[in-house]
C-alpha cells in the first residue's frame, strides 16, 4: 500500500493512494485513487467553505464491469450555523480487497444543516437544532432508501452534559424479500416508518461518565423499541475502560425478535498524552 499527500498553497491539499493484494486469495485486486481538499474564506463572518472530492479506480482480476467510485462534498462549518452537502457513487463492480466497501452499486446524496445558538441561560452552553437527509438510489437512478433526520431539541450544558431528542423518518423500497432475521422476511413493497430517540450523556471530563437512550417507533410493517446504555471509567491518563449495551425489540408481521449487543473495552497507555 502507498499513500501520499501534498499541500498546495496554504488552503489546499491533494493526495493519492495505491493498494494491491487480496487477502481472500480469489484473484488479484488493485485500487488507484486521487483526492483533493480546498478551503476558502468566502463568508463575511470568517467561516471557511470546504470542498473535497475523490476518485477511485479498481482493477480486479476477471472483472470487466464498471469499477469506479467517486464523490464530492462541500461544507461550511460554524459555531452558529453549519451545513454540508455531498454526493457519492460506488459502481456495481467496484471492489477494494484491502479496504471496506459498505454498499456497492449505489448513488448517495446527502445534506444537513445545524443551528446552534448560545442562549443567555444559566448553566446552558449551547442549544442545537438540526435537519439532515440521505437518499440512496441504484446507479441507474432508481430510488432505494430515503432517510430524514430531524433534531428538534438538543441542549448542551456548561458541565458538558447533554440531552438530545432525534426523530427519523425512513422510506424504503424493497424489490425482493429481505431476510432481516433467520426465518423472518420483510415482503416486497414500499415502506414508510418513523421513530424517535431520547438520549442523555454525561461529560467525559469526569472519572465516571456514561449515557442512556430510549427509542421507539414504527418499523416496516409493525414496530421497534430500543434501549442503550454506556459507562466509561477513566481514573487517570494511562487507563480507561468502557462498557456498552444495546438492545432492540422488533415486532413484524412475519415474526418477532430481539437483538442484543454488549461490548467491553480497556485501553492502556504507557505514556500520558
Amino acid at each position: 500500500d502507498a499513500r501520499l499527500t501534498k499541500n498546495v498553497g496554504e488552503q489546499s491539499t491533494v493526495g493519492g493512494i495505491v493498494t494491491r493484494g487480496n487477502p481472500s486469495g480469489t484473484g488479484d485486486n488493485a485500487v488507484y485513487g486521487l483526492d483533493a481538499t480546498h478551503r476558502a474564506s468566502v463568508f463575511s463572518d470568517g467561516r471557511d467553505l470546504i470542498t473535497s472530492g475523490f476518485f477511485l479506480q479498481a482493477d480486479s482480476e476477471g472483472v470487466s464491469g464498471d469499477q469506479s467510485a467517486f464523490g464530492f462534498d462541500v461544507s461550511a462549518p460554524g459555531d452558529l450555523v453549519a451545513w454540508r452537502a455531498g454526493a457519492l457513487e460506488i459502481q456495481d463492480d467496484f471492489e477494494a480487497a484491502l479496504g471496506f466497501v459498505p454498499r456497492p452499486g449505489i448513488r448517495r446524496y446527502s445534506g444537513s444543516i445545524d443551528y446552534q445558538p448560545r442562549p443567555a441561560l444559566s448553566g446552558v452552553r449551547q442549544l442545537e437544532f438540526g435537519l439532515g437527509t440521505q437518499v440512496f438510489t441504484d446507479t441507474s437512478g432508481e430510488l432505494e432508501t430515503w432517510t430524514t433526520e430531524f433534531q428538534p431539541f438538543g441542549v448542551f450544558l456548561e458541565s458538558g452534559d447533554a440531552l438530545v431528542l432525534e426523530i427519523e423518518h425512513t422510506h424504503d423500497e424493497l424489490t425482493a424479500p429481505f431476510e432481516i432475521q433467520e426465518g423472518i422476511f420483510i415482503p416486497i413493497g414500499e415502506y414508510d416508518f418513523t421513530g424517535a430517540q431520547l438520549s442523555v450523556e454525561t461529560a467525559e471530563k469526569r472519572d465516571l461518565s456514561g449515557g442512556i437512550g430510549l427509542s421507539a417507533g414504527d418499523f416496516y410493517d409493525r414496530e421497534r423499541t430500543g434501549f442503550f446504555a454506556s459507562l466509561k471509567w477513566q481514573p487517570g491518563p494511562l487507563f480507561n475502560g468502557q462498557c456498552v449495551y444495546d438492545r432492540n425489540d422488533v415486532s413484524l408481521e412475519g415474526g418477532d425478535f430481539e437483538t442484543q449487543l454488549a461490548q467491553l473495552r480497556a485501553n492502556f497507555s504507557f505514556t500520558p498524552e
